[in-house]
């Protein structure tokens, strides 16, 4: 049968040359394109160990990345590393990741895996159990990866670590390098030169830097300071470690190393109220908000939700699914609420996946404003046409008045109701007709006049 190779992912190793997976897909797996057929596919690919070599009997560390090269999303999914006669692992060797969609990857570390003691020296595979979950829970890919078993004595291990330990674009970061004389014997003169990549920089420090001697056992760290660029790509990254040293024989030894450094960018977003029709406490009325992503890395499968609150009821529905919002980009989301108290603010959650699909929440309150009604007014923010709607109930609170007082001697609703009106138009006219300067000082006696008569 006709098979299709597909070259997945590069791994990236703590040592100075690189491996690849071959998948095998078996012709019916493709479609007409000669693409991966309507489902989901998962792939591996190795970011480092560590320590390297790896020797019998010891532990290691192992950074992994799943991806999911197919075309329909992955649900549920979960990586297990398969315990062998020489590969076991001390913690739970299990690791669940969830959704991937198409060409989303995950960034998995498995800590604590043993080798057996009584391993020889060479390459081994540690095997992988990869499922797709949902309707594919029962397609279950094995995938395996080279892992080098070497009994060695090592004169210099290198150790890493950086500050943070996922570096974001534009902020500056640590790199600590300790390195550690495992040997019996002293060596000297150590240069150690980096290599680092165009997306990173070195800040005000050199590449190379240089330790007198290191005592048996004995340990000496350097730092360096760097700056991943604010256009690199979130990543993993090579950086390749030249080593020269002499020996206590005075021989000079020349290592080549690899580390890795991973670059992730801190998610940063903007939150606030666009826009609202509400502007006085109990109130209904829509409330916009708006998200934008201020950051250099994007954002995915963003939820927005209003939390509960006693300052404010929600009418609408809470949750909202934005979805991914790429750097520089903004959404917005309508919510309908009922204001109670005044100035209240809005708990709002966010929830998302970051660059390496691990899932990250934020919690923020976002202040309403409201206002008093003279404010409002002040602001242009309420019409004037409540005047009238006052001035309105004065006069049917008049009107009502003279009616009773017509009914108390008449007895007679419909009778009482029109000499009411007429009335109150007769005593209306009279006041307008009375607008002169003369009559405006007497006005408020005739009023009163007017309605003592009544």
């Amino acid at each position: 049968m006709k098979k299709v190779i597909f070259l997945t992912f590069t791994f990236l190793f703590l040592i100075p040359f690189v491996n690849a997976i071959t998948i095998d897909y078996d012709s019916t797996s493709l479609n007409k394109t000669g693409g991966i057929g309507e489902y989901p596919v998962l792939a591996i690919s190795q970011l480092k160990y560590e320590p390297y070599p790896v020797e019998p009997g010891e532990r290691f560390s192992l950074w992994i990345k799943v991806k999911n090269i197919g075309s329909d999303p992955a649900d549920n999914v979960y990586v297990s590393l398969v315990e062998t006669k020489t590969f076991s692992i001390d913690t739970d060797n299990t690791r669940i990741i969830g959704e991937l969609q198409p060409a989303q990857e995950a960034l998995l570390k498995f800590e604590n895996i043993k080798v057996a003691d009584d391993i020889a020296d060479g390459i081994n595979e540690i095997e992988f159990l990869l499922s797709p979950g949902g309707g594919y829970s029962k397609n279950i890919l094995s995938r395996k990866l080279d892992i080098e078993i070497r009994s060695v004595d090592p004169i210099l291990n290198i150790y890493v670590e950086t500050y943070p330990e996922i570096l974001s674009q534009g902020s500056p970061a640590k790199l600590n390098l300790t390195l550690e004389n495992a040997d019996n014997s002293i060596i000297r003169d150590i240069n150690i030169k980096l290599q680092l990549p165009d997306e990173i920089a070195p800040i005000g420090t050199s590449i190379e830097k240089k330790i007198d001697r290191l005592l048996p056992k004995q340990r000496a760290s350097l730092i360096y300071d760097i700056i991943p660029l604010g256009d690199a790509l979130s990543n993993a990254y090579k950086i390749p470690i030249n080593l020269t040293y002499r020996d206590e024989t005075g021989d000079t030894i020349s290592k080549d190393e690899v580390i890795g450094l991973l670059i992730g960018g801190v998610i940063d977003f903007d939150l606030g109220i666009k826009e609202t029709d509400i502007v006085r406490k109990n109130q209904k009325g829509e409330v916009t908000l708006g998200v934008s992503n201020v950051g250099p890395s994007d954002i995915k499968f963003l939820i927005l939700e209003v939390l509960p609150s006693e300052k404010y009821e929600i009418l609408s529905n809470p949750r909202e699914y934005i979805g991914n919002l790429e750097s520089d980009d903004f959404q917005t989301v309508e919510f309908n609420l009922y204001i109670k108290e005044d100035n209240p603010e809005i708990k709002v959650s966010l929830k998302y996946k970051d660059n390496f699909n691990q899932d990250k929440e934020e919690i923020i309150d976002v202040p309403l404003n409201t206002y008093s009604y003279n404010e409002a007014r002040k602001y242009g923010l309420v019409e004037s046409g409540n005047q009238l709607m006052y001035l309105f109930y004065i006069v049917i609170i008049i009107i009502l008045l003279l009616t009773w007082g017509e009914w108390r001697k008449t007895k007679n609703v419909k009778e009482s109701i029109k000499n009411a009106f007429e009335r109150f138009f007769r005593g209306l006219i009279r006041i307008i007709k009375s607008f002169s300067w003369r009559n405006i000082k007497r006005l408020p006696r005739r009023i009163k006049n007017f309605f003592d008569s009544s």
